[in-house]
């Protein structure tokens, strides 16, 4: 995958500044998403891989996209089969993802607690993260029954526990030690 990685980048980055330049940032978002979901069906696998010439290749993909891309996607595709790199669209999709997010200054948070969080206490969580990173931040909320009570926030390589089984395991430690 590190590799995959490596060879998106350049791909991701080109598409990433031409958005910028065109002002079609939601729109190559839009189309990248279409892309791979089409090439990550397992019937599509199947027809691709036995397609040996890049212009029927080219024009079979281009056709199931349809009216979801536009020229400046279907010349990506072109390329992209032209340079045996088709493969490669999920990972130049999510490298995309994570050029946008830095261009746009926004971090994701996780949010995972034992029960719903209103939207008071979201909001709040989220404005004393904004405050604090400096960055827009867009949550999203897990529920998971086996935390007691409080919540973990998880964010980049950051993970902020707060719940009450990390409390008692830190108390435990410090009164064995």
């Amino acid at each position: 995958m590190i590799k995959f990685k490596s060879i998106a980048h350049p791909y991701a980055r080109a598409i990433h500044e031409f958005a910028i330049y065109h002002n079609t940032l939601d729109s190559w978002q839009n189309m990248l998403n279409h892309m791979v979901y089409i090439s990550n069906n397992i019937n599509i696998k199947k027809i691709i891989s036995s397609m040996s010439f890049f212009q029927q290749l080219s024009s079979f993909f281009i056709s199931i996209c349809g009216e979801k891309i536009d020229k400046y996607g279907k010349n990506f595709i072109k390329i992209l089969v032209e340079k045996r790199r088709l493969i490669l669209l999920e990972s130049i999709y999510l490298e995309f993802i994570f050029l946008r997010n830095i261009h746009e200054n926004i971090t994701h948070v996780t949010i995972i607690s034992a029960y719903t969080l209103n939207t008071n206490q979201l909001n709040y969580i989220q404005k004393i993260l904004e405050k604090r990173l400096s960055k827009n931040i867009h949550i999203k909320c897990k529920i998971n029954l086996n935390l007691i009570n409080g919540f973990i926030i998880k964010f980049d390589d950051t993970v902020i526990n707060l719940s009450v089984q990390h409390q008692l395991k830190n108390l435990l430690y410090f009164l064995q030690h």
